[in-house]
């Protein structure tokens, strides 16, 4: 469980420590989940795929992932990070090695769906790890840092791998991925610890409890339309990052301002730069003016606008095109909130599935259709293609338009979100008893008050 008692207060460095292991993998992990962006260029070419092909196997690692999203937050409440993270990470290594010996389509897209297997627990095992080894009064810090690492992880990936397939060919920057990987596992089995609790008051609650009672958080959670309101904000908000930075931007950047690949790479990584400084910004600003939602609200207009801009607007300098891609990372990175919110009105027995179906929904609709629906718009616009260079400008236009019209309706979804004010659900909950306590009596009439009991005298001798 994520607020479990501790026994004695744990070294805030080793806290520290063992969090940047979990969000090292998250950012190995984000590198791994955005490298298809970089590699269908070159895998397009090698196995002859359309475009609809290639977001078929962009999107394959998200398959497994999207569905272990919810388990694997289970799994973190019920077992801890430890053991789970010390078995994902060398999976996840050996998914990348199986990824670049594919030998054909089919190959590639089940390599990708184990990675995606594999390195479910990635993203939710850190922030798990930061909400229960730090104190609570850093979690939006923590989950900004993490995501901060996250979008790092994608920025950095794409150049390093653009650097790799420009001077080795796609299959062997996989095989340095793999070995990445392995050294990453090697850091896990050294240093992962989960908190310590008391376990004999732990074991002794876990017997008390009814299965009722221990299903109750978890059917809450996944039966709330505000969960679920806040999740498909999420997913459209965020949807820029799996579905144009990770997908398609390389090759919008490449038939639009006729970009080189690493040129290219290099633009839709200042989105993943843009969102690494927001991701840390929104946190510490909201906590600052006490409230959530008009930073997710400024966030998703500010990126309606530059999205809008970017894609309409013709002519524009490189300068400023490079600009527009780092101001729209800043402004999607206010979706990274919905984490903190999820974890303030969860209960705490189940923050591990709230935040596992938060990040489920976002890659639901980023990934598993937003993916696959550009791809189909863009086959449909050219039936008769046969490589990614036979779209026009005007073919990714039309397919890349379905992203602002998503951000149109996160704001919709955002007015059924809650604000919590930076409170958790236990703290409003002893906030309110406090206001119940401290309200004055009412008054009753003197004729509904009981008379007082006298006590008989004693009988004087």
């Amino acid at each position: 469980m994520i607020a479990s008692p501790v026994t004695a207060t744990p070294s805030l460095v080793r806290a520290w420590m063992i969090w940047g292991v979990a969000a090292l993998f998250a950012f190995y992990q984000y590198m791994l989940q955005t490298s298809t962006g970089v590699l269908v260029g070159a895998m397009s070419e090698d196995f002859r795929m359309t475009s609809l092909g290639a977001s078929l196997i962009a999107s394959a690692y998200f398959y497994c992932y999207i569905i272990l999203q919810v388990p694997a937050g289970l799994l973190l409440d019920k077992y801890g990070a430890k053991r789970l993270l010390r078995i994902s990470i060398p999976l996840t290594a050996l998914g990348c090695l199986l990824f670049g010996l594919a030998p054909n389509q089919e190959c590639a897209f089940l390599a990708r769906l184990f990675t995606g297997f594999a390195s479910a627990p990635g993203f939710v095992g850190a922030i798990y790890l930061g909400a229960t080894w730090l104190p609570v009064r850093l979690f939006a810090l923590v989950a900004g840092l993490t995501e901060m690492l996250c979008m790092l992880g994608a920025a950095f990936g794409q150049k390093l791998l653009s650097a790799l397939v420009n001077y080795s060919g796609w299959r062997f920057s996989m095989w340095m991925c793999a070995l990445l990987g392995v050294l990453l596992a090697m850091l896990a089995w050294w240093l992962l610890e989960d908190a310590p609790v008391d376990s004999k008051k732990e074991e002794l609650n876990q017997q008390k409890a009814s299965v009722q009672e221990k299903i109750s958080p978890y059917r809450a959670v996944l039966s709330s339309p505000l969960f679920w309101a806040l999740g498909v904000f999420d997913g459209l908000c965020g949807a820029t990052i799996p579905a144009f930075a990770s997908m398609w931007g390389i090759e919008y950047l490449q038939a639009a301002k006729q970009l080189s690949l690493s040129t290219a790479a290099y633009g839709t990584g200042l989105i993943f730069v843009g969102c690494a400084i927001s991701s840390t910004f929104v946190g510490m600003a909201s906590d600052k003016i006490g409230r959530r939602k008009p930073i997710m609200y400024a966030g998703a207009v500010m990126a309606l606008l530059v999205m809008m801009i970017l894609f309409y607007v013709p002519g524009l300098p490189l300068a400023i095109v490079f600009t527009l891609l780092f101001l729209l990372g800043f402004a999607v990175g206010s979706y990274m909130l919905s984490f903190t919110v999820a974890r303030e009105i969860s209960p705490i027995s189940c923050q591990g599935t709230a935040l596992g179906f938060i990040n489920t929904m976002a890659l639901v609709v980023g990934a598993l259709i937003f993916q696959p629906l550009i791809g189909t718009i863009l086959e449909w616009r050219v039936p008769d293609a046969v490589a990614l260079s036979d779209y026009t400008v005007q073919d990714y236009q039309w397919a890349l338009g379905i992203l602002p019209l998503g951000l149109l309706l996160s704001l919709g979804m955002l007015w059924f979100v809650k604000e919590t004010y930076c409170r958790s659900l236990q703290q409003n909950e002893i906030l309110q008893k406090g206001r119940v306590r401290s309200l004055p009596r009412k008054s009753v009439a003197f004729w509904r008050r009981r008379p007082p009991v006298r006590q008989p005298k004693p009988e004087q001798e």
